[in-house]
């Protein structure tokens, strides 16, 4: 009976262990894809379509190099409630307006330093591909 009820405490301190990791990974997976989001980015098909990604949190969205609007970003692991369950991280885009946002599904960014950050839209589900600039 003493052998069981240790049993049951090395499990239930691996399973939390696990959950600790994965919290921890996750966290770090947010903070790495919030520093190499930074920068400008071009749209892969319209180049005049391009976004920049600020230190303090600002994105700025430009069109023939003509500055058409500030807003503030955040990478999460949550959006609207929504937890993706799955290590997924979102781009949440604030409107400094109105304090509407948005959440796209963040598919890579820069992943290996390869220039390409790639996102789902919110509701309609289109692929929008950036590269760096």
């Amino acid at each position: 009976m003493k052998s069981l009820i240790v049993f049951c405490v090395l499990v239930l301190m691996l399973q939390l262990s696990c959950k600790i990791s994965s919290i921890a990974s996750l966290d770090n997976d947010t903070e790495s894809a919030s520093k190499r989001i930074l920068g400008v980015w071009v749209r892969e098909n319209s180049i005049s379509d391009k976004i920049e990604f600020l230190t303090n949190g600002q994105i700025k969205r430009y069109e023939d190099n003509i500055l058409i609007y500030t807003d503030y970003y955040a990478i999460t692991n949550t959006c609207n409630g929504i937890d993706s369950g799955n290590n997924q991280l979102f781009l949440q885009v604030i409107d400094s307006n109105d304090g509407s946002f948005t959440c796209d599904i963040i598919n890579s960014v820069d992943d290996g330093g390869n220039g390409i950050l790639s996102l789902t839209t919110a509701g309609q589900g289109k692929l929008v591909v950036y590269l760096k600039q």
